[in-house]
């Protein structure tokens, strides 16, 4: 971890990036996501492969939208809302947009929705991640492919 940041500050003070104040900060490892989240406009994620992209789904249970792109498990961690509205190159989702077409442009549409008001997350976005990735449902998931699992394993009568 701290050999890859290392490099990637080395990479930006070429550039004078990491001399400009208010640009980049480097954090290190942060404990209050939720107090994160909630500074934020909103979350963008453009990357190019995902699996299950964790900052999504914690952008969204802090109430913090989301411009992510559709890729790998990221549709699967931003819930439908009820009446999805599909565009062109983006879907809106319950916690933010799921862009199809990864161009600049479809992102920067995405966020200036937000930027303008014109999108706020669904009022359950917050509870259905809870009920989708909370503690409770992965438990009750790990108990269940025990259950499962020592069903099968029982020998035949």
């Amino acid at each position: 971890e701290n050999s890859k940041k290392n490099a990637t500050e080395c990479q930006l003070t070429p550039e004078g990036l990491s001399e400009i104040p208010g640009r980049i900060r480097w954090t290190g490892f942060l404990k209050n996501l939720p107090e994160v989240y909630s500074d934020l406009t909103a979350l963008a994620l453009t990357s190019k492969n995902e699996g299950t992209p964790v900052a999504v789904i914690e952008a969204q249970a802090s109430g913090c939208p989301v411009v992510a792109a559709d890729v790998g498990g990221t549709s699967d961690a931003m819930p439908p809302r009820p009446g999805e509205l599909v565009q062109d190159g983006r879907i809106e989702r319950a916690g933010g947009f799921l862009i199809r077409r990864r161009t600049p442009v479809e992102f920067a549409n995405a966020y200036l929705e937000i930027l303008k008001g014109r999108f706020s997350p669904h009022p359950d976005a917050r509870s259905l991640m809870a009920e989708t990735f909370g503690v409770a449902r992965l438990c009750e998931d790990i108990a269940h492919l025990y259950k499962n699992t020592l069903a099968a394993c029982r020998p035949a009568d």
